[in-house]
């Protein structure tokens, strides 16, 4: 699964992201997929900040993803019923969000099944958002630790001639 954008701005407000699934094996017979939103982001909902819609990619008269019921628990959204066919796309979009104050990796954690008759599993690479810092803020490591002031300069003593010589 895939994610677009990759990354977007600590506390930002309207946030949108789209992911794409596309089906591996034998593709999706009635299966579902769960995607969990992370503590701390908007909760999903149908309407409203954080809804969720769902679409194929690719419109086929053999893709039901525009119609899949959706259901949510708290943080997890899932996609129930899908028919998606081998190498088919389908896309979820989770809009209006506002993003956490702190950046970081985001990990939205999914999984799949492709029928309603397995356990999930998780899908590999789960998508990660990486949360940015405003400019101006944000923390700053100095190397090394410690500043140590350079050692004094010796200086040499002149040399002493006799007069007249050269």
């Amino acid at each position: 699964m895939e994610v677009f954008p990759t990354a977007v701005p600590a506390a930002a407000v309207g946030e949108a992201l789209e992911f794409t699934y596309t089906a591996t094996d034998q593709g999706l017979s009635y299966g579902y997929i769960t995607l969990t939103v992370p503590q701390g982001w908007t909760p999903p909902s149908l309407v409203g900040q954080g809804a969720i819609k769902v679409a194929c990619v690719t419109p086929a008269s053999d893709c039901n993803a525009d119609h899949a019921p959706v259901t949510l628990n708290g943080q997890v959204v899932t996609v129930n019923r899908i028919i998606l066919p081998l190498e088919q796309s389908l896309t979820i979009t989770y809009s209006d969000a506002t993003v956490p104050g702190s950046a970081g990796p985001a990990t939205f954690s999914a999984s799949e099944e492709p029928t309603t008759k397995g356990p999930l599993t998780p899908v590999n690479p789960s998508p990660v958002v990486t949360v940015t810092c405003s400019d101006g803020t944000g923390t700053e490591t100095v190397s090394p630790a410690r500043w140590l002031p350079p050692a004094p300069a010796r200086l040499s003593s002149p040399t002493r001639r006799p007069a007249g010589a050269r």
